[in-house]
């Protein structure tokens, strides 16, 4: 199966109105949940559906511990989990912010370079039918975070 895609206009960030390159998007085909991980993982590895239910948590609660705990996490071949923090106001050097200023913020992923392979050579890349496209892409007004740092 493909994976389709469409092409979307760079927002400008700093609203000189200059134009910029398209950027390709995933279309995305929904969402998978859990239960249907957990079915076809059953099926792949025949294990009882309780039991991938039980192992699914338990590397969910163990993650979340270590987490919490300070640890970056590497999960076999998939990759490296982390966290990151966000200071709740300016500081300009460390005596000026307390620890209550400081807060968790999110949990980052890193995929392994063995995860992106396989991802890669797995992907069919297909370009959307507009006829196919529910509705037209949206220009958004800023580029996200995530964006930023690459």
């Amino acid at each position: 199966m493909s994976t389709f895609y469409d092409l979307y206009e760079t927002p400008d960030p700093s609203g000189e109105g200059k134009k910029k390159p398209l950027h390709a998007r995933v279309h995305s085909k929904g969402t998978i949940t859990a239960k249907e991980f957990q079915e076809r993982v059953m099926k792949e590895q025949h294990m009882p559906h309780a039991m991938i239910v039980g192992i699914m948590q338990a590397i969910s609660n163990a993650l979340g511990d270590w987490l919490a705990e300070g640890y970056n996490v590497e999960f076999d071949e998939l990759g490296y989990f982390s966290t990151t923090l966000k200071c709740t106001r300016p500081a300009m050097n460390k005596k000026d912010i307390r620890a209550e200023s400081v807060r968790f913020e999110t949990v980052k992923f890193r995929p392994s370079k063995e995860f992106k392979k396989y991802v890669r050579y797995q992907m069919h890349l297909e370009r959307l039918d507009k006829k196919m496209a529910t509705k037209k892409p949206a220009v958004e007004s800023a580029a996200p975070a995530a964006d930023k740092k690459k």
